[in-house]
């Protein structure tokens, strides 16, 4: 997160208002495709739905309670996001682990 943070900050006062979305892919392969929901933008889930349904893969919602993504720093500025992952109450603990 600390990294996400740096660069939103640089880009930011780089070119303002230059970043139109952040897909955050993470944890990905642990099982099937997965999105956080709750947290993301309603128009990028839309299309991630659409996607999905177009090319026959299913995605689950799970929303990873107490937990926080890379992509927080960028919604703290308003940017929407939508973070797609695979982690499962069983593999969570793989968030943020080395």
């Amino acid at each position: 997160m600390k990294g996400s943070g740096f660069y939103v900050k640089q880009r930011s006062l780089e070119k303002p208002g230059r970043i139109g979305a952040m897909v955050n892919l993470d944890c990905i392969g642990a099982s099937s495709t997965a999105v956080w929901a709750q947290h993301a933008d309603p128009k990028l889930l839309t299309v991630l739905y659409e996607v999905a349904r177009e090319e026959g893969i299913v995605v689950r919602n799970v929303d990873l309670v107490r937990m926080y993504d890379d992509a927080v720093q960028f919604r703290k500025r308003g940017i929407p996001t939508v973070s797609i992952h695979s982690l499962t109450g069983t593999t969570v603990h793989v968030l943020h682990s080395r």
